[in-house]
């Protein structure tokens, strides 16, 4: 009896289980809420939407919040990326040069046979400390070379040089020098050579090179040069802020005609931090901007990450605590929300608040407005008002939905169906898996982005 008992439970077990992965796949159970999905970040804008990164998706939003955020279908996605390579504004990367293409000759460093670089004040500076400091074991200088390609003639080496090696890290005496290479014409660059590169950004208005200067081996202050790579000079644009000291969080945009950042300062006379974002303007000054941020501490996060500077010079905020994204520009606000989709041979359906928004219902099944649906499927629609039967028809095929039962009708014949159609809100909703199978259609369901995936071909 126990050893029944064993089997009877084992197989209520995997017959349960059986069920519950059958519903996934087969019932379009949605297996996500809504706040588990969050917007990864702002990636680009036009005219008139604003894009984000969902998950492995892209979701557009009008400028002025009016609507809904709208799923982008591959061939909509791909046309965005096409667009975002098109831009003129980004950030360059660089590479690390193989130090077995780095000579030394004559005081001399060379790239490739390239002359790019005198470093005779490091190697005396490197002679006169092992001179003065006999007994430490003496180690040879070492060389770094990065490279930045900037346009297509103009090329950007960055040569670090530590010297006096026996002087252990932090202390170790390390030094940049910037190097342009525009054909056969190679021209330093005046930029404090304590100065340490992050990151380059080019737009139309020019280059910028973001980074640190060491103020001693456990403090930095952060800084900007505007690099004029046809007159070889690099402004210094931090002196432009009249602080004590300064500190870089990022930058919130680089579009194409304007740099935005986000800045940390702490004042003279106080040690309160005053935040805030700043332009680099024509002129080559920074110029503090209109947003207000204290908006962000009062009422999203204090964490300052995910801007966007956007075309028409407005900063976006992508906020996770609430879910949603805010124009720091207009003050404005719209919470992100994430309805199922539904999707017709690659193209998505758009619903919207006046059309109605997919569902799971009690049933765990879809339910979708059926009008916007059902003519996005190129079916003719039809409500009887007598019946309570929304009715679609498409070729020779027409399907019967009534209001609250648990079939549908196709040319007549009753199909049983463990849900039913519904009306909410004054809009007829209809079981999408049941009515598009009835149609000769094949219907799948992506739990990870909640979408139902229609294919009629």
């Amino acid at each position: 009896m126990k050893r029944l008992n064993k089997t009877l439970i084992s197989f209520l077990v995997i017959t349960l289980c059986f069920v519950v992965s059958t519903s996934v796949i087969y019932g379009e159970g949605c297996n996500k809420k809504e706040d588990q999905i969050n917007i990864n970040n702002i990636c680009y804008d036009d005219e008139n939407y604003v894009y984000f990164e969902i998950g492995k998706q892209m979701a557009r939003l009008k400028k002025d919040f009016s609507g809904e955020f709208e799923i982008l279908t591959e061939k909509e996605q791909n046309e965005i990326e096409l667009l975002k390579n098109k831009e003129k504004c980004f950030e360059i990367e660089g590479e690390e040069i193989d130090s077995q293409y780095i000579e030394i000759k004559d005081n001399i460093l060379y790239y490739n046979g390239l002359k790019l670089l005198d470093i005779k004040k490091y190697i005396d500076e490197d002679n006169q400390f092992y001179k003065e400091h006999t007994d430490v074991e003496r180690k040879p200088i070492i060389n770094y070379l990065y490279k930045y390609i900037l346009d297509d003639k103009r090329i950007l080496y960055i040569v670090k040089t530590k010297t006096c090696l026996a002087i252990s890290a932090p202390y170790t005496p390390s030094y940049s020098d910037y190097v342009i290479v525009n054909e056969d014409n190679i021209q330093g660059i005046s930029i404090e050579k304590d100065f340490d590169l992050d990151k380059i950004l080019t737009n139309n208005n020019g280059i910028l090179m973001v980074g640190y200067k060491e103020i001693h081996p456990m403090m930095h202050n952060s800084k900007i040069y505007y690099v004029d790579t046809d007159k070889y000079i690099a402004h210094d644009l931090i002196e432009n802020v009249e602080d004590e000291w300064v500190m870089l969080q990022e930058e919130v945009g680089i579009n194409n005609d304007l740099f935005v950042f986000f800045v940390t300062q702490k004042g003279k006379e106080s040690d309160k931090k005053i935040n805030g974002f700043y332009n680099v303007n024509a002129d080559k000054k920074i110029i503090k901007r209109k947003e207000d941020i204290s908006i962000i501490n009062e009422k999203y996060t204090n964490e300052y990450h995910n801007y966007y500077l956007s075309r028409d010079d407005e900063i976006y905020y992508i906020s996770d605590n609430v879910n949603g994204v805010v124009n720091l520009t207009k003050g404005t606000f719209k919470e992100f929300k994430m309805y199922a989709q539904i999707k017709i041979d690659d193209e998505y359906v758009r619903f919207n608040d006046e059309l109605g928004h997919p569902f799971i219902d009690e049933n765990n099944r879809m339910q979708v407005p059926f009008r916007a649906t059902l003519e996005k499927f190129e079916a003719t629609v039809k409500w009887d008002n007598d019946l309570l039967t929304a009715v679609a028809i498409k070729d020779d095929i027409t399907v019967e939905v009534p209001i609250n039962k648990k079939y549908i009708l196709k040319n007549g014949e009753k199909i049983e169906n463990d849900t039913n159609a519904v009306i909410k809100n004054e809009r007829t909703y209809l079981p999408i898996r049941a009515v598009m199978e009835a149609f000769g259609c094949e219907v799948s369901f992506d739990s990870e982005t909640d979408t139902a995936i229609i294919n009629t071909k």
